[in-house]
């Protein structure tokens, strides 16, 4: 905006800027404010996402509460037992 005000305060009176191109140089930048403002908002937006994303995980930590599944299960046979057969020799 600066810019413009400083193209319309040096410009030559005698030969001032063509209408369609002032009005073409207004319109992009009206649009230039909108795509700063546009940035702002997301920028924003990314922030607060960020931080919530934060507070979540950090929340779940604090109540020992993980997503996910658990794998530390139980067989149904138990492994430790040991079904031998006894192996006995005769000297005959």
């Amino acid at each position: 905006m600066q810019l413009l005000v400083a193209q319309l305060q040096n410009q030559d009176p005698l030969n001032p800027t063509d209408s369609t191109q002032f009005v073409s140089q207004l319109a992009q930048f009206s649009e230039l404010e909108q795509v700063i403002a546009i940035r702002s908002d997301i920028e924003s937006y990314a922030a607060k996402s960020e931080a919530a994303a934060s507070a979540s995980t950090d929340s779940s930590a604090a109540n020992g509460t993980t997503s996910g599944t658990d794998t530390a299960s139980t067989s149904g046979a138990d492994s430790s037992t040991t079904s031998g057969t006894s192996n006995t020799t005769s000297n005959a």
